[in-house]
Order: C-alpha cells, then sequence, then structure tokens
C-alpha cells in the first residue's frame, strides 16, 4: 500500500507543508510557557529565553549548510535524517528535568529541523510540478506561517491544561508521520557531488 504512494503530488506536498509547519511551530510554541519553565528549572526570566534564542540561533546558523548537504547527499535523505533529529531532541527536550540539559536538547532540535527546513522550497521545486510552483510555494509557507501563529495559543493551552513538557512531546507523533509519509512517497534526488 505505502508504495503506491510513492511521488503521489498531494502527500509530497503534505510531507513538505508539514516540515515547514513544525519548524515555524517550535519557534514560538515555548513562548508563553516561559515564566512557568523558568520556575520548574529554577532559573531567572532571561536565562529561560535561551529556550528560545538557542532554537532560532542553531536553525539560522545551519540552514546554508544543511541545503548544500541536500544537494550533495539528496533532498530525500537528508530531509528523513531531519525528521529523526528533530524527532529525538523533541522527546529529548520533553524529558529534560535540569535547564543545561533542555538547551542542548533544543540544539538538538534545531539542527534537525535545519535539516528539513533549509531544503523545503528546493523540494517543492524538485518533486511538485513546474506550472503548479507558485502555488505550492504559497501554500508551504502559508502552513509554515500558521505554524508560527499558533505555536503561543497552542503552547499556553497545553501549558495550562496539560504540563509544559508536552509542547516538546508533541511533535513526537507529528515528525513520525512526517517520517513514513516522506519515505514512502519521496524518490532520491540526483546528488551533486563537492565540497562542503
Amino acid at each position: 500500500m505505502m508504495e503506491s504512494l510513492r511521488d503521489n503530488q498531494k502527500i509530497t506536498l503534505l510531507v513538505i507543508s508539514l516540515a515547514s509547519f513544525m519548524s515555524f511551530l517550535d519557534v514560538s510554541i515555548v513562548n508563553v510557557s516561559l515564566p512557568t519553565m523558568a520556575k520548574y528549572f529554577g532559573v531567572s526570566t532571561n536565562d529561560v529565553l535561551w529556550t528560545i534564542l538557542i532554537y532560532i540561533i542553531v536553525l539560522g546558523s545551519f540552514l546554508i549548510v544543511f541545503g548544500k548537504l541536500g544537494q550533495q547527499k539528496g533532498f530525500k535523505k537528508v530531509f528523513l535524517t531531519g525528521f529523526l533529529v528533530f524527532i529525538v531532541g523533541s522527546s529529548l527536550s520533553g524529558i529534560s528535568t535540569q535547564f543545561h540539559e533542555l538547551i542542548v536538547f533544543r540544539l538538538v532540535q534545531a539542527v534537525g529541523a535545519a535539516m528539513f527546513s533549509s531544503i523545503t522550497a528546493a523540494m517543492v521545486l524538485n518533486y511538485l510540478p513546474a506550472n503548479k510552483r507558485g502555488r505550492n510555494l504559497g501554500i508551504v509557507t502559508t502552513i509554515g506561517s500558521l505554524g508560527l501563529a499558533l505555536g503561543p495559543l497552542l503552547g499556553g493551552f497545553i501549558t495550562e491544561y496539560i504540563n509544559f513538557h508536552w509542547i516538546f512531546f508533541i511533535n513526537v507523533p507529528i515528525g513520525i508521520i512526517g517520517m513514513i509519509l516522506g519515505h514512502a512517497t519521496l524518490h532520491e534526488t540526483q546528488k551533486h557531488p563537492g565540497s562542503l
């Protein structure tokens, strides 16, 4: 059954959009939870801001590197590895009991996000038809922006009614779905060897 999904345009667009959504969601989902996290970890308000800053700094710093790596190793490999790293980082962030652990695991999470975020636009160009390129890029960007907008609302709800740890765990099932669908749908792109 999964073989029938190979190169399915709608599922491919869904998988790419899901990656964009997750990457942007995790920029803003922790914002509302910062006071709760500061109290839980026993750190100052200034220190707890590193939960957001480390994610943004690492994400922004590695986009070019992983974009180039995607060209060299193939988009599918880098994309799915990014999902795996992101899931591991999210899971470890959720179970962290010390603030320094959370910062390190958020860094891991951001590396994973950089891996799939760096190539989402290129994947639209490679996997989806050229005559729908503008529409598809618009959809991916809109869904990513939706993740950014929903982050504080979702983060606040989870912190208030469940537990702030779940703002990290929520990525795990979404990431697993993305990996399964990505593995089933995407074919490997042409590799362009060269120096990184």
